[in-house]
């Protein structure tokens, strides 16, 4: 995720790849995985918590997002695949439920 304007040096990367789409070690091609990395990007004055996708199933990240003391939470995902499952409803569910439990505002997008 990334910022676009006034705080466009905001980045965000995901931390855990879903595993075999993204996260393939026997492949020359795959996507690292950092669960233990930074969680959250200053933008202004707000502290955001992200996750994204598969790692909003996942405590040990979001745990560690909070570590970081947010101010508010971003949930993200690209469920198309999914749009036919529970999967799309099961993340925004967990999200909201965090968010409850911690006192945060939520913004969340999913692409169905």
């Amino acid at each position: 995720m990334y910022a676009i304007g006034a705080h466009d040096n905001a980045k965000y990367v995901a931390r855990v790849p879903v595993p075999i789409g993204m996260w393939r070690p026997w492949a020359s091609s795959s996507a690292l995985g950092q669960p233990f990395g930074k969680g959250s990007v200053r933008i202004g004055s707000q502290v955001v918590g992200a996750a994204i996708c598969y790692e909003q199933l996942l405590v040990l990240p979001l745990l560690v997002t909070m570590a970081e003391d947010p101010t508010v939470l971003v949930g993200t995902s690209n469920i198309w695949w999914a749009r036919r499952t529970s999967i799309p409803d099961i993340q925004m569910e967990v999200m909201s439920a965090w968010a409850r439990l911690l006192g945060l505002p939520l913004i969340y997008a999913a692409n169905k």
